[in-house]
């Protein structure tokens, strides 16, 4: 193993700022010095943003190492430019699949280009990381289909990242409420808002009638699953829309189980945030989050249909032994596998070989 003979300086362009700090800040522990940005803003015109990663490129250019950059958009575009200008190589932490994720709200013009410019920004990375194998086999099949060869010869892993320090807190424990599910997710996305179509339709079930549902989540879907809901005629289903984190926090306590059908995941924070709390969880095998589960020792992994799907969730909720379990090992889980600890020790072995050569010329 390779000693540091200095500081390699690190630049992290975050999708998610808040995840980006905590992945900073373990990466910090181990020796790296990391700045952490996001170029890109959802709420801000393309002009905007492409002035925004021009400006970073003078700004930025020649004070780091590697660049690890999360997304293929603008934080992808401003990687490719410090690697082409200023010769720093990046690590392409890849954590969804571009071409299926904007299909319903960009137009076909738009997606032309940014595939383009995506798959330059992807060949063009000394390190490929994706957040799940579920996004690497996608991605696979994807240059399968279009014969990208070059791109399935960089070297690749798969790095989970991790939840919020708060959803692991010591004081953390399962407390019980009465026999209530829970299901959280972002219904701006057409994958998850079938999911949620699945559990409606699993809730109508009588063997769940006595059973609450709490659905957490808003987005452009939201009103067509509370008809859908309405239509079914479900008294136990309550949508609570968007909640904040310390309430989110109480909700996973509450919960006997959390319910994840999902058909887009590339992995699955809320899976790993109710584990975390001690909630058992139910999910598909549609998704990613199915890799953040241990099928019968933290919850179960099941097929993507009514019976089967109530089958799993009163098995765990008509054995309260099984349960006590089950939240148990989820904690552990987490806490042993899924931590920023763990996910900043995998990049350190990758960023060791990245930067080997200059360490030892240091």
């Amino acid at each position: 193993m390779i000693k540091k003979a200095r500081q390699i300086n690190i630049l992290l362009l975050s999708f998610k700022k808040d995840r980006g700090i905590a992945l900073a800040k373990a990466l910090d522990d181990l020796g790296y010095k990391v700045d952490v940005d996001q170029i890109g803003k959802k709420n801000k015109s393309v002009f905007h943003n492409l002035r925004r990663t021009f400006s970073s490129l003078r700004r930025l250019g020649g004070h780091h190492d590697v660049v690890i950059t999360e997304g293929l958009d603008y934080n992808g575009m401003l990687s490719m430019m410090l690697s082409s200008f200023y010769g720093i190589p990046y690590i392409l932490y890849v954590k969804g699949f571009y071409s299926d994720d904007a299909k319903d709200t960009t137009n076909i013009l738009f997606r032309f280009f940014d595939r383009l410019l995506n798959e330059r920004i992807f060949s063009r990375a000394q390190s490929i990381v994706y957040l799940s194998f579920f996004v690497k086999g996608q991605y696979l099949q994807y240059f399968d289909n279009k014969e990208k060869l070059k791109e399935k010869t960089i070297k690749s892993s798969v790095i989970y990242h991790s939840v919020d320090e708060v959803f692991l807190g010591n004081d953390v424990g399962k407390k019980s409420v009465g026999i209530q599910l829970l299901y959280v997710g972002n219904l701006d996305f057409a994958g998850k808002a079938s999911g949620v179509e699945l559990l409606l339709d699993t809730m109508n079930d009588p063997k769940l009638a006595n059973t609450m549902l709490n659905i957490v989540g808003s987005g452009r879907h939201l009103p067509r699953l509370q008809e859908r809901a309405s239509h079914l005629g479900l008294e136990n289903v309550i949508f609570h829309g968007y909640v904040e984190k310390d309430r989110l926090l109480e909700m996973y306590r509450e919960a006997s189980v959390f319910v994840y059908p999902s058909f887009q995941d590339s992995l699955s924070t809320v899976t790993m945030e109710a584990q975390a709390v001690g909630t058992p969880v139910v999910v598909t095998n549609t998704s990613g989050a199915q890799e953040l589960v241990k099928n019968g020792v933290t919850g179960f992994i099941c097929e993507p249909d009514q019976t089967t799907l109530k089958n799993h969730i009163r098995a765990i909720l008509d054995d309260p032994v099984l349960m006590d379990q089950m939240s148990s090992n989820a904690r552990r889980h987490i806490r042993e596998n899924l931590t920023w600890d763990v996910t900043a020790k995998k990049f350190d072995s990758i960023l060791r070989k990245i930067t080997a050569k200059d360490v030892e010329n240091a």
